[in-house]
């Protein structure tokens, strides 16, 4: 057809269900998208009680103990203030050939800026490659928790891999140098590009490139308080990681409910089904 209008739309038939039938899907759907946004707002709420602690602990810093630590510029005595630069290794990545499709559409999720939201946790990518697109391009696989910063488009976006994945030439893959907890650090560089946005006004956060590092700061405590708050934070980030994947199963199972449901082969007829409050006037 080389055109379609409104009187072509009206004259389309399609076969559907009896209405009682059709609210009795949308309650089994409801009822998936309820669970998922309910999980959305675990997820949301568990994020901000972390970045609460880490700011009472770390910006205005009412750590514990802090009543016995003499402050000087702002820094307690017995802490580092460093670039952070020195405190990761900054990795980059690489892209397969575009045209070789074997490289493509495999089991390594591939992590892009497009991948970059507002929670802390990254699962699902848009793309994906194969083992021999790791092996032909500049990425490592690069394991879960592992911080990725977006360098172009949307630049300075921070996310942690939930699970293994590979990473493009655009971001960053910040690798702690040593074996104290991500989640801390996770949260002082977010708490440190955040600053710096909302300070710096000569465009350093239109791309960042390697030497960006070097005039990022963080402030580093010692090993014991570190180990203290990772033990507070761990378990909210470990719990954000679990209702994440839980979404992602409970989103592919609706999705694949959805045309069985529409198409009768499963039936839902002689189900008696409660209605979500959503739907209580039905």
């Amino acid at each position: 057809m080389s055109s379609l209008n409104q009187d072509i739309v009206r004259r389309l038939s399609f076969p559907a269900p009896e209405i009682q039938i059709q609210q009795k899907i949308a309650a089994v759907l409801s009822s998936y998208d309820d669970l998922i946004e309910t999980n959305k707002r675990r997820i949301a709420l568990l994020e901000k009680m972390a970045e609460e602690i880490y700011r009472e602990w770390f910006v205005r810093l009412r750590f514990p103990g802090h009543e016995k630590i003499k402050v000087v510029k702002g820094v307690p005595e017995g802490w580092e203030k460093q670039e952070s630069s020195k405190t990761f290794a900054v990795l980059s990545g690489g892209t397969p050939k575009t045209d070789i499709p074997v490289y493509w559409d495999g089991e390594i999720p591939f992590f892009t800026p497009k991948d970059a939201n507002d929670n802390f946790y990254v699962l699902n990518t848009e793309k994906s490659i194969t083992p021999k697109g790791l092996r032909s391009c500049n990425s490592q696989l690069y394991k879960k928790d592992t911080i990725f910063i977006t360098a172009r488009g949307t630049v300075g976006k921070l996310a942690l891999a939930n699970c293994d994945m590979a990473m493009n030439q655009s971001c960053y893959a910040l690798v702690q140098r040593s074996d104290m907890a991500v989640y801390f650090y996770f949260l002082s560089m977010k708490n440190a590009i955040t600053y710096l946005k909302g300070v710096c006004k000569s465009g350093i956060f239109d791309n960042i490139i390697v030497d960006t590092f070097k005039i990022v700061p963080i402030l580093v405590p010692p090993d014991n308080i570190v180990k203290h708050f990772n033990g507070l934070v761990g378990p909210f980030f470990q719990q954000m990681s679990i209702l994440l994947q839980k979404n992602i199963i409970l989103t592919a199972t609706r999705d694949a409910l959805l045309p069985r449901l529409i198409s009768g082969k499963l039936s839902v007829e002689n189900l008696d089904i409660m209605f979500p409050p959503g739907m209580s006037d039905v």
